[in-house]
């Protein structure tokens, strides 16, 4: 809480800079409670800055609190926020490949190889590679 006491000692009003740095390292220090204070008042400062509901929403995914984390895609949904899909590149024979999470429209791409690997852009883009590529080769 030293952090805390810190931003409410401060001469001027914290912006959204400095409540998002106290956001960031709530999530490195698994400090829920000063980083949903956080949170919040980034809500209020930024209201449609996805960013901020994302950074609390992986603090409760990592600890497996899946009711806050659906709790925040409502609050998300209900705003009108939208969060910008993960992307990831990879090459392949001097071919960029493009993949965004959760998306279906790659022309190499599967359904079921896309439900095994929950759609994460990542897992896309590396499925593809090993799927089109030689044993050994470097991804």
């Amino acid at each position: 809480m030293e952090a805390k006491e810190l931003v409410d000692r401060m001469p001027m009003k914290a912006g959204p800079s400095i409540w998002e740095a106290l956001l960031v390292a709530c999530q490195t220090r698994k400090n829920f409670e000063l980083g949903k204070i956080a949170a919040k008042e980034l809500f209020v400062l930024e209201p449609k800055n996805n960013g901020n509901y994302v950074l609390l929403s992986n603090m409760y995914a990592e600890v497996g609190r899946w009711e806050e984390v659906n709790n925040l895609r409502t609050l998300l949904k209900n705003q009108g926020v939208k969060k910008n899909p993960g992307c990831s590149w990879i090459e392949i024979n001097g071919k960029a490949h493009q993949f965004f999470g959760g998306e279906t429209s790659h022309t190499h791409s599967e359904e079921e190889k896309e439900q095994c690997l929950s759609t994460h852009s990542e897992n896309l883009a590396i499925a593809f590679g090993l799927l089109n590529t030689s044993p050994g080769t470097i991804l």
